[in-house]
């Protein structure tokens, strides 16, 4: 995934993470199948992230709001902002589209669908190799404790899978524990914010499809209101551990969310998405209403 210290939980490591949020916002490339019942509801929770042991040896957290209902979301930075994604920011997302909000600077960005970053023109076409013998085994499922006031399940799930088609390509491995509330029966599922985090861990593009079917069976067991993502160090590779990544849901209620809380903000400038020198943050810049 993409750059910044913070925000998703990057198979690249620290240094590749807000452009990671908005790509993960995007429309084809989300498309984990996720099933809506026909119900309508929506969620209203804040959720704390945590990055530990990442290769800098700086740590970060973020703090975000999430609105979400069927196939629409925002997300808002409360704490934790980069020159990227700056507190207050945020994303509004569907299955179609999406964009991020800046009401600080009165800008808005579309996200390109192609590159899933804000009019990243300067970006080069990648190639990536996929990602093969994916495999997720459940190793531990019983009844969790009472978290705000809601019944879990504690779950602990294994991926592996290898970056490359060949046998001799790294063997990676995760570990992932959860706690979920189940789903109501009948409630429409917030799709929109499901395939926003499946692709936040399992990454973008054609290549990495059934790791976002693997990580998509952890997501549909319930509500993930506490998680621990642990990467194992491959083995005779000489790496190191990947990062330690810990998601805490700080408060949560299912209520209908005001349609108004997804629509995109009148009168703010449209802005791209400036390439930076190598060792400079990415910025985001335009003009303001008033010419500055």
């Amino acid at each position: 995934m993409i750059a910044s210290a913070r925000w998703v939980c990057s198979r690249g490591g620290a240094g590749q993470r807000s452009r990671a949020v908005l790509a993960a916002v995007g429309s084809g490339l989300l498309a984990a199948g996720l099933a809506v019942t026909p119900a309508t509801g929506g969620v209203i929770f804040r959720e704390a992230e945590t990055i530990e042991g990442t290769a800098s040896g700086n740590g970060s957290r973020q703090i975000r709001q999430v609105l979400a209902e069927d196939e629409a979301c925002k997300v808002v930075l409360e704490d934790g902002g980069d020159t990227l994604l700056p507190i207050g920011a945020y994303v509004l997302a569907t299955t179609v589209d999406a964009f991020l909000v800046d009401p600080a600077e009165r800008t808005i960005a579309p996200l390109d669908p192609t590159t899933m970053v804000p009019a990243a023109t300067t970006a080069e076409p990648t190639t990536r190799a996929p990602v093969t013998d994916v495999a997720l085994d459940l190793l531990f499922d019983a009844p969790g404790p009472v978290l705000l006031g809601l019944p879990t399940r504690h779950l602990v799930w294994r991926l592996r899978y290898r970056d490359g088609a060949s046998a001799q390509a790294t063997l990676r491995e995760e570990r992932h524990e959860l706690w979920v509330t189940p789903w109501v029966p009948g409630e429409a599922l917030p799709t929109a914010w499901l395939k926003l985090r499946i692709a936040e861990d399992a990454g973008l593009g054609p290549e990495r499809a059934d790791l976002r079917d693997a990580v998509e069976q952890m997501y549909t067991q319930g509500f993930v209101l506490q998680q621990v993502i642990e990467r194992v160090a491959p083995a005779g590779s000489g790496e190191a551990a990947g990062p330690r990544v810990l998601r805490e849901v700080m408060s949560f209620s299912r209520e209908p969310v005001p349609a108004i809380a997804f629509e995109q903000p009148q009168g703010y400038s449209a802005t791209e998405f400036l390439a930076p020198p190598a060792d400079d943050p990415p910025t985001m810049s335009a003009p303001r209403p008033d010419g500055t």
